[in-house]
């Protein structure tokens, strides 16, 4: 069929020139969410163990070195990893790191700056939705999309991190979800799903 024919025109990756190795452990923790940055030059995942997990970046290059940017959640050997926290995203720089998590009931944003080496933290406002289900930057790197949940309805939402303020992109019946910010000479925007019968 049409995936065959496709797939006769792919190449496969060359393994031998590949970005960086990770090892993954042997102590049934589980590695997820791995991010390259814009750059290259650094990336973040997640490891999980026994309901506790812990967010690295490592750089690609010379010794590959690691750092903790944050850990959380309980030791519990029954509880099954979150599907979607913690959330990792790049910013368009790759000099920006989001970091969204749960803490308790509260959703957090971490955001570690690589020129600074610093790290912010923020709260997102605990009435404005039920659930994050993606994010992405924007150019500007004080500004995120979020896809959202609230009230079984998901829609876009922008998060300007100075000033916390949060703001509806759209706002419907129809569930938009996976926001990726684009841009192509002087036309930039927001390519996201959506059920929508046709765009609009």
């Amino acid at each position: 069929g049409v995936y065959a024919t496709d797939a006769l025109k792919q190449e496969q990756p060359d393994s031998a020139n590949g970005l960086i190795v990770l090892k993954v452990p042997k102590d049934n923790s589980i590695v997820r969410s791995v991010r390259v940055s814009p750059r290259g030059s650094d990336i973040a995942y997640v490891v999980w163990k026994e309901g506790r997990y812990t967010v690295y970046t490592q750089k690609t290059a010379g010794e590959q070195v690691s750092s903790v940017l944050l850990e959380g959640g309980q030791r519990d050997l029954t509880e099954q990893t979150d599907p979607d926290y913690p959330m990792l995203a790049w910013s368009t720089t790759g000099y920006k790191l989001a970091i969204l998590y749960k803490k308790g009931f509260d959703t957090r944003l971490r955001i570690y700056n690589s020129l600074k080496g610093q790290i912010e933290n923020y709260d997102i406002p605990k009435n404005r939705f039920d659930r994050v289900l993606s994010m992405c930057f924007m150019q500007d790197d004080d500004k995120l999309v979020f896809s959202a949940i609230k009230k079984s309805q998901t829609d876009l939402h922008m998060f300007t991190i100075k000033g916390s303020k949060l703001t509806n992109i759209t706002d419907g019946v129809w569930d938009d979800m996976a926001p990726v910010f684009v841009s192509g000479g002087s036309r930039t925007g927001i390519l996201f799903l959506s059920n929508r019968p046709k765009p609009n």
